[in-house]
């Protein structure tokens, strides 16, 4: 027991150095008068959703556990199974690192991204009720397995195709559409069908710019300078949004007005005008959504002989201005994406390092090294309008409840040199579920319990059947069992 106190003692009298964590370019040192690196990092986003629709019970059901309630504890709701949502991402990040002064330094980082593709499909048992219904065959009553509630049924849409903007905008040279007709011969919807593969996913790809990011950091300690210290840096950065993704103008509705339908829609000109208007504009396949954020973040490690743990704690606000896609409103309760918070507790292990100190300051120049990390990330983003799961297909943003993400980290930092560090990880985590869907219909002013003519958003009054069929309760949908993961690499250059 002893030998273990002894040895704990040695370690914590070790002299201590910053997590590279909290590492700060300098300029103005006597041994080190200017830092300036840059750096090239990759990332590799992987997140996979189910989405499911709440449905209430039917009477031969109520005795059914599985229908007491849904998840968000709405008494005779469950939520049924609807569609498989998958989002890849690959993005390229070039960045610059300037030291300005004696632990000062400013960084300007640039997220290229090369491809964000998402696929929205059928889940297995909405696949099954969707091919019957298709082909005229009866479909079980929705229970807790979801096989009827698919967006595809006319009672839960009004008889409106809900991904009609996408599917004109991206699919009507590719599919042949098929109008559905009631007793009377007139049309109540439109399936699309293809001979050679029914139901098959749809797919949206964006990329290109979306933020520059511009970040100051301070290290107010610095256990390099001071062993006595630990390493406690503060930051600010500020992702500035390029540009925003456009809404459907009078002249591009004049534009799709004028175009040739694909052949066989129960769709009219003034129709696809009327379901467009106010939507955005699906065919600029952009990162672009106007919306500016603010980062501010404390970091705060200490080194002890190999072992190095380092905590960080942030928080995000975001700014939407004239050009971006989300629009304030007096009757509109979210009109922006929910502020985020989180933080970041991990631990580096450094088993191999080479080093020289200055004889005068003492202070420690590492020459080479490779480090192991460990660590978790956890975040809370808050409610607020986002572009979720379904925006890509409904051509609308939509207000996402609250949720949290817990994910763990293992990464690995090798630095041959002290001109060149190479850092490649992996990380995996978990979303808990959420609904996508809650926006209201406006917001009582006058508190009479109801929203009146005046005060309904305007959102609604030009999407009503859309809007009803996925923001009431017993209709919203909701995202579950999310698996998020993450891979990446960087390689800098140091001077």
């Amino acid at each position: 027991m002893y030998k273990f106190i002894v040895l704990s003692l040695l370690i914590v009298a070790t002299s201590v150095f910053a997590n590279r964590r909290t590492e700060v370019l300098d300029a103005f040192d006597d041994i080190d008068p200017w830092d300036f690196n840059i750096e090239v990092n990759y990332k590799y986003n992987y997140q996979g959703t189910k989405l499911k629709r709440e449905y209430y019970c039917n009477a031969d059901n109520v005795q059914d556990t599985n229908c007491q309630y849904d998840k968000m504890k709405n008494n005779g709701i469950v939520n049924a199974n609807n569609f498989k949502y998958k989002k890849q991402e690959h993005i390229i990040t070039p960045k610059l690192r300037f030291g300005l002064y004696k632990n000062v330094e400013l960084d300007f980082a640039l997220p290229i991204y090369i491809s964000s593709t998402r696929t929205l499909d059928f889940d297995s048992t909405a696949r099954d009720a969707a091919s019957k219904d298709k082909a005229g065959l009866p479909i079980p009553n929705p229970s807790h397995n979801g096989a009827g509630n698919t967006f595809w049924n006319l009672e839960r849409t009004g008889g409106q195709d809900i991904f009609f903007p996408y599917k004109y905008e991206k699919m009507n040279d590719k599919f042949n559409t098929q109008a559905m007709t009631d007793d009377n011969g007139d049309v109540i919807t439109n399936r699309y069908t293809n001979d050679n593969e029914d139901f098959n996913a749809l797919n949206y790809t964006r990329a290109g710019l979306k933020t520059l990011d511009i970040a100051l950091k301070w290290g107010i300690l610095d256990n390099d300078r001071d062993n006595t210290d630990p390493s406690w840096v503060i930051g600010i950065k500020y992702k500035i949004a390029l540009g925003s993704i456009d809404q459907y103008s009078q002249k591009k509705l004049n534009e799709i007005e004028n175009r040739e339908p694909p052949t066989g829609t129960p769709y009219t000109k003034a129709d696809v005008k009327n379901m467009l208007e106010g939507k955005m504009d699906l065919s600029d396949n952009s990162m672009k959504d106007g919306v500016h954020w603010l980062r501010l973040s404390t970091s705060l490690s200490k080194r002890y002989a190999f072992v190095s743990p380092v905590f960080q704690f942030w928080y995000e606000k975001p700014f939407v201005f004239g050009n971006s896609i989300f629009k304030s409103d007096a009757n509109r309760e979210y009109y922006k994406p929910g502020t985020k918070f989180g933080f970041t507790v991990a631990t580096d292990f450094i088993p191999w390092e080479r080093y020289t100190r200055d004889s005068v300051t003492d202070m420690k120049n590492i020459l080479a090294q490779f480090s192991v990390s460990l660590g978790a990330d956890f975040s809370h983003h808050m409610k607020g309008m986002e572009m979720s799961e379904i925006s890509d297909y409904i051509g609308l943003t939509t207000v996402v409840n609250d949720y949290s993400t817990l994910s763990l980290f293992l990464d690995l930092s090798f630095m041959p040199t002290k001109y060149v560090r190479i850092t490649t990880g992996v990380n995996a985590g978990y979303t808990t579920d959420h609904l996508i869907t809650g926006q209201s219909k406006g917001i009582d002013h006058n508190d009479n319990d109801q929203i009146d003519s005046d005060e309904y958003d305007p959102m609604y009054k030009g999407h009503e059947i859309l809007f009803n069929s996925i923001n009431s309760i017993g209709s919203r949908i909701l995202a579950t069992e999310t698996l998020n993961i993450s891979a990446y690499f960087n390689f800098a250059i140091q001077f």
